[in-house]
């Protein structure tokens, strides 16, 4: 991931957003919380650390659990994924908003992680995956604690190339531990 100059954060569209409804209640699948806390507990830190060595936090959005929203239409159309991160954007102003718009904040998500649990596996690896790519998502990574189990494989990248999505290599290192 680079950083180039910042997008600035503005209102691109005429849309009324009083006139839509955002229902951030809206019944969903409840994630295994309990399961994967922990799991996402010890992934955040190490992803923070390195998105520290990127450059400007302020360029630089990254969040859990946030709403990705993908049609300016209809707010309550939109995902949730367990990490994202978008470069070159104006961090503090999408904080602000709550959501993530695409179209304001100028891209989509360069990266999306999604921690397996039995609740949302199916969504993983399904009807998110499309959508992902529908939006722009440059990367798409799953990572599955329990050795497969829910995903069938324990990690598995995507990446959105010429609007196709392909596999990620991965490498197992001496140590033992599963890079892409």
């Amino acid at each position: 991931m680079t950083t180039k100059p910042v997008h600035e954060y503005s209102v691109i569209t005429d849309i009324d957003y009083s006139a839509l409804e955002f229902n951030p209640d809206a019944p969903e699948p409840l994630p295994d919380g309990m399961f994967q806390f922990p799991i996402i507990a010890e992934i955040y830190p190490v992803l923070d650390t390195y998105l520290d060595t990127l450059g400007d936090p302020q360029a630089i959005f990254r969040s859990s659990n946030t709403f990705i929203c993908y049609d300016p239409d209809n707010l309550n159309v939109q995902v949730r994924p367990d990490f994202c991160v978008a470069s070159n954007v104006e961090a503090p102003a999408i904080m602000r908003r709550l959501l993530y718009l695409p179209w304001e904040a100028g891209r989509p998500p360069d990266f999306v992680l999604e921690v397996g649990s039995e609740s949302t596996g199916g969504q993983d690896t399904g009807t998110k995956r499309g959508i992902y790519a529908q939006i722009g998502v440059r990367e798409y990574w799953r990572f599955d604690s329990t050795g497969g189990e829910i995903y069938g494989e324990l990690l598995v990248g995507k990446e959105l190339v010429c609007g196709e999505c392909r596999r990620v290599g991965l490498a197992n290192e001496p140590d033992g531990v599963l890079k892409g």
